[in-house]
């Protein structure tokens, strides 16, 4: 098992089961272990190297700021793409993927992103961002 950087991404190996009941009993360990009722989202490396495959060809450049918002339940991907805001055009980027939606704003406009307006809503609760660099980072040390 190993940590990377200081924002919940922890890599280790399990038996498989199903990523329902490994999520619920890391959750349960953390509380019992810490008293922390925190949310757990597991993601296997299979399934790691599709979001970062389907990402859309803009995500990650130079040009933009780039987020990955890992849902909690990864069929709730057209549930919660319902709920975004009203993004602005020419700033703000979004599409679907396997159990994420991709989000890029442009960097020199990010202040006039619109996508703050999701934070907040019961969709973004269920949810956990990661930047571009740390997604492919994390698949990279998966190997």
């Amino acid at each position: 098992m190993s940590t990377y950087i200081q924002s919940g991404n922890v890599i280790f190996s399990a038996h498989p089961q199903p990523a329902l009941d490994l999520e619920s009993n890391l959750e349960a360990l953390i509380e019992a272990q810490f008293g922390l009722s925190i949310m757990v989202v597991v993601r296997s490396r299979d399934e790691l190297q599709s979001i970062v495959a389907g990402a859309p060809n803009t995500h990650g450049s130079a040009e933009y700021r780039s987020d990955v918002f890992f849902l909690k339940d990864p069929n709730a991907v057209n549930e919660t793409f319902a709920v975004l805001p009203e993004l602005r055009e020419g700033v703000d980027e979004v599409a679907k993927g396997p159990g994420v939606i991709y989000f890029s704003r442009l960097d020199a406009e990010a202040s006039r992103s619109r996508m703050t307006k999701f934070i907040g809503t019961a969709p973004y609760k269920r949810t956990t961002v990661r930047n571009w660099r740390t997604t492919t980072k994390l698949l990279e040390l998966l190997g």
